[in-house]
């Protein structure tokens, strides 16, 4: 009898030591130094989780990457982004985007508005970053998705998402360690939660500056068109202003249900200031939301996006100051009767004027970033 106690406090002993490391496992992250350090994943484990990449994992597609969704024991349910494996005679189109996201999100993103890194791997030729699985998938897909999904973006929930997406950038432009430009602020890295809450991922563009030593450069232009902000396509100098640009035109997008460029080429903030200028600018609110929205707060919030997309960097408010406006903290911001003309001088690298000039459609453009999302839903 003795026998069998002792055996079975052995084996409840081991049981609940394994139970503690399955939940310790199961933590996206773990500490080293203060900070929140993803966990390294084998390839066998996301090989298992995607079915050995299978064409039926897909949930994205990139020009660096490939999206699967998949489930990891210790992780739970999860987004696995594949750089480009295809190219093996220049492994630097992978290496440079991987990269760059790697080391931005485990700088320091920590935040409620941040798409989480949960684990990474490095093997052989597989180049592989792990995210939380957003359920709802990308702002994009769901806000011109001509199914009944428009019907759940209700006008609280989109402010909620504006709002949430302002809360990103503020943490990136002055609450991090390292300030971070994100550069490609769009309606496709927004992602959605089951309970609609944003979530600002695609740190590939990126760029971080320590807060001792901000010297930009001139570089070829990274983003996509119709987010750009002016001064940024002329100059290819990111700033905290680029993405208070970019960021206007989603709040602009998000409150019209408007693409930035539509399929007759109409500017999105064209369009935005020839309504303000007729005094008509709650005419713009998405036909989609059956005039369910507060009239006070709908104006406000496309005013507060003109005045973040503001032709002149100038007088854009910071995404601080964007946020207290949008909430109602502080008066909105007085435009111009009419959209301004802003004259900027190209100090892009020789031979950049080619690309700059190029014609083809918004969705081609040699600098735009493809769409990924991370649901089928």
């Amino acid at each position: 009898m003795a026998v069998l106690i002792i055996t079975a406090c052995l084996c409840l002993r081991r049981r609940r030591r394994r139970l503690r490391r399955a939940r310790s496992e199961r933590q996206m992250c773990t500490f080293q130094g203060g900070r929140m350090v993803p966990k390294m994943l084998s390839l066998t484990e996301i090989k298992s989780a995607t079915n050995g990449f299978n064409q039926d994992k897909i949930i994205g597609k990139g020009a660096s990457a490939v999206v699967y969704e998949g489930a990891i024991p210790s992780c739970g349910a999860v987004a696995i982004k594949r750089f480009n494996h295809e190219n093996k005679l220049d492994s630097s189109v992978s290496l440079i985007p991987f990269n760059t996201e790697f080391a931005t999100m485990v700088g320091c993103l920590r935040h409620k508005n941040l798409v989480q890194l949960q684990g990474w791997c490095c093997e052989r030729d597989e180049l592989v970053l792990v995210y939380e699985y957003m359920a709802k998938g990308s702002l994009d897909k769901i806000l011109h998705d001509r199914s009944n999904w428009t019907k759940l973006l209700t006008w609280e929930r989109r402010l909620n998402i504006i709002l949430g997406v302002a809360s990103a950038l503020i943490y990136l432009h002055e609450e991090c360690e390292s300030q971070i430009i994100h550069r490609d602020v769009k309606t496709c890295n927004i992602l959605l939660d089951a309970e609609f809450n944003a979530k600002l991922g695609d740190f590939g563009l990126a760029e971080v500056y320590r807060h001792s030593f901000r010297t930009r450069y001139a570089t070829v232009p990274a983003g996509t068109m119709g987010y750009l902000a002016p001064e940024y396509a002329f100059s290819g100098v990111p700033t905290v202003k680029t993405d208070v640009y970019s960021f206007g035109v989603v709040v602009l997008e998000v409150s019209s249900g408007r693409r930035p460029v539509d399929e007759e080429r109409v500017v999105i903030t064209d369009y935005m200031w020839d309504l303000w200028q007729k005094k008509m600018i709650t005419e713009a609110a998405d036909p989609n939301l059956r005039g369910r929205f507060n009239s006070t707060e709908m104006e406000r919030t496309l005013v507060v996006g003109l005045s973040c997309a503001h032709p002149n960097c100038e007088k854009r408010p910071t995404m601080r100051e964007a946020a207290r406006m949008l909430r109602g903290e502080c008066p909105m911001p007085v435009l111009p009767p009419r959209k301004p003309t802003v004259r900027i001088q190209s100090v892009l690298p020789e031979g950049c004027e080619e690309i700059m000039s190029y014609g083809g459609n918004a969705d081609d453009t040699p600098w735009s970033t493809p769409r990924t999302h991370f649901s089928k839903n």
